[in-house]
């Protein structure tokens, strides 16, 4: 069982993957264009073989970091949710992961490897050498109309919904240029109120739109108030044949008691179920989710290294990282005073989807 590497060149890339179970949007060319764009990287895409055959598919982007090539299917701070493998029905993980591990390090020279596969167990990771941690997230299911749906929901979140809709809160789908600065612009406020700044700047929202708006696999949603004035907005994107993701949302905290998220967010599940979607990832794990009624995911995000000193490196420019975000949000911070407890809980619908190392 071996790997080798496909010319996405080729126009073959698209067949490969509608021949196997599974496939996953952040496989796709559109998006290994927007990850292209974004990360300066170098998309890979490889076949898995075996006794002469295509027993798998597998889709991630190589990128260079002090001289070091790491290969991410996705990498922490991409933005991508899953991507990693497909095979074909029978065919072992184990076995693949240990394939991709040797093409990853012999032929294309990488240090260091990184994968999110939303059909991986940890049973698949028996006698690898490898780290993880589970990226935890919540699942809505979708086979119910609006009111079916809405029962299942908490009391306050259905109380959020009438209370939007009473004040004259309208939802409608985003197609103007406007819709880049309005998203970031109340990205950049509800990441203020914790005294952060947000972890990707605007031009990654204008790349993943661009890339990705002709597929039809994108919605992009904005609240309205009854006065017409921006609210809420939101962005989704289809992750296989049967879930969408929330890839962001955000809200004007100044409009934010008359809970158009919520609203936003059953105008969204409505989308998708029309489209023959039956689940909608919530994108994160907080325990504010669980108003939606959802059950909750756990997916291994695995980890590699050619040598023990990368992992620490690794770990060391993350922390970096996230102390650099703070430091920056504090200094573009305006005087004023502190959020209530209240409007942090409410604040992390916004935050948590848009933080996670994803």
């Amino acid at each position: 069982m071996h790997f080798e590497r496909l010319d996405l060149k080729s126009g073959d890339w698209g067949q490969q993957l509608e021949r196997l179970p599974g496939a996953m949007v952040c496989q796709r060319l559109a998006w290994l264009s927007f990850l292209e764009r974004s990360q300066h990287g170098e998309p890979i895409a490889a076949l898995l073989w075996e006794d002469g055959s295509v027993v798998g598919v597998f889709a991630g982007m190589v990128v260079t970091k002090f001289g070091l090539r790491i290969l991410g299917s996705p990498f922490p701070g991409w933005t991508t949710s899953y991507m990693g493998l497909n095979v074909a029905e029978g065919v072992s993980r184990n076995r693949a992961i240990r394939a991709l591990v040797e093409f990853a390090f012999d032929d294309l020279h990488c240090i260091h490897l990184e994968m999110m596969d939303r059909h991986l167990t940890l049973g698949d990771l028996d006698g690898l050498k490898a780290r993880h941690r589970m990226f935890r997230s919540w699942e809505v299911d979708l086979d119910e109309n609006d009111e079916k749906l809405m029962r299942t929901f908490s009391r306050a979140c259905r109380w959020g919904i009438r209370t939007a809709a009473k004040n004259g809160v309208v939802v409608e789908e985003a197609h103007d240029d406007e819709f880049i600065d309005e998203y970031y612009a109340q990205l950049r406020a509800v990441f203020a109120l914790q005294r952060l700044i947000p972890t990707y700047p605007r031009e990654r929202v204008a790349q993943l739109i661009s890339a990705l708006a002709p597929s039809g696999q994108l919605l992009l949603l904005r609240a309205r108030t009854s006065d017409g004035e921006p609210a809420a907005t939101g962005i989704f994107h289809a992750v296989d044949s049967q879930r969408a993701y929330g890839w962001g949302f955000a809200s004007w905290p100044r409009t934010r008691h008359l809970h158009p998220n919520e609203l936003l967010m059953l105008h969204a599940m409505s989308w998708w179920r029309a489209r023959g979607f039956t689940i909608m990832d919530l994108a994160g794990s907080g325990d504010y989710k669980k108003k939606y009624h959802p059950r909750p995911i756990a997916v291994p995000w695995i980890q590699v290294s050619k040598y023990p000193v990368i992992p620490l490196l690794r770990d060391a420019a993350q922390r970096s990282f996230r102390l650099r975000q703070r430091v920056l949000g504090r200094l573009a911070a305006k005087p004023s005073p502190l959020p209530n407890e209240s409007a942090v809980l409410d604040v992390e619908l916004d935050v948590d989807t848009a933080i996670p190392d994803r």
